[in-house]
């Protein structure tokens, strides 16, 4: 014989599925964004790496670690040009399309 279970506290079950739900919700709107974002994206070009622009970061430290074997002048300007920035002004949050280094 199945012991019968029975439901003491709503609120507090409530209360926990909705917490499950957002974890669930947060988890999975996160791989999302930082997955298909900070990774290779396909474009009529070819692939080319996307970053995210962080504190503190400038388009010559950016240019600095993803440039090889190029002049990080020209690459600045590609990037700018990828972009559509009009000037070197970069913020926290930017997500930035990085030329190709072939």
């Amino acid at each position: 014989m199945r012991k019968r279970l029975v439901l003491k506290n709503k609120k507090r079950f409530a209360l926990f599925v909705t917490f499950i739900v957002v974890i669930v919700t947060s988890f999975i709107f996160a791989t999302y964004v930082y997955g298909y974002k900070s990774g290779d994206r396909e474009n009529e070009e070819g692939y080319r790496r996307t970053v995210m622009v962080k504190s503190g970061d400038t388009l010559w430290d950016i240019a600095e670690k993803y440039a090889v074997n190029t002049d990080i002048r020209k690459y600045i300007y590609e990037i700018r040009k990828i972009n559509g920035l009009d000037d070197y002004t970069i913020f926290p949050g930017n997500i930035l399309v990085l030329p190709d280094n072939r």
